[in-house]
């Protein structure tokens, strides 16, 4: 389920950007509104995406800075 969220999140994200690039280049209050709606929804699926992932996990696991330095940066 979260990882069908998660997809949503990124598919209105992405036509969330894609919008707000189509607003820059011709300006209308529609295209605006269209814009934040779909970046306010794709947060709403992102947060629920997030609570069910974490409904789901067994324990948290929050890494510590050097655990994250080294998954992401390889410190």
């Amino acid at each position: 389920m979260a990882a069908v969220l998660f997809m949503v999140t990124m598919v209105l994200y992405f036509a969330a950007a894609v919008s707000f690039l189509v607003y820059v280049l011709r300006p209308s209050e529609t295209l605006s509104n269209i814009s934040l709606g779909m970046t306010a929804t794709g947060f709403a699926s992102h947060t629920i995406a997030l609570g069910a992932r974490m409904s789901g996990a067994t324990e948290v696991s929050l890494p510590g800075f050097q655990e994250a330095c080294r998954s992401f940066l390889g410190c």
